[in-house]
């Protein structure tokens, strides 16, 4: 998916999530690896960057991590 509809995607997930769920997100499109990354820092929610490589960001969200956010 291109932006933004993997940013929205997320943010609908982050506001159903219950614990305990995990969200991987294997991104390809430029502007998401840049959008998402940065919107999940605005809001302080914590994330894990697993494989990355020149042309995919792979982050791993917890619904736990991000339950304690909210």
């Amino acid at each position: 998916m291109q932006c933004p509809m993997p940013l929205i995607k997320m943010r609908q997930w982050l506001a159903q999530a219950v614990s305990p769920a995990q969200l991987t997100l294997v991104l390809d499109d430029p502007g998401s690896k840049q959008d998402i990354p940065r919107y999940l820092n605005k809001h302080h929610i914590p994330y894990e960057i697993g494989e990355t490589s020149a042309n995919k960001l792979t982050l791993v969200i917890s619904s736990q991590s991000v339950n304690q956010c909210l």
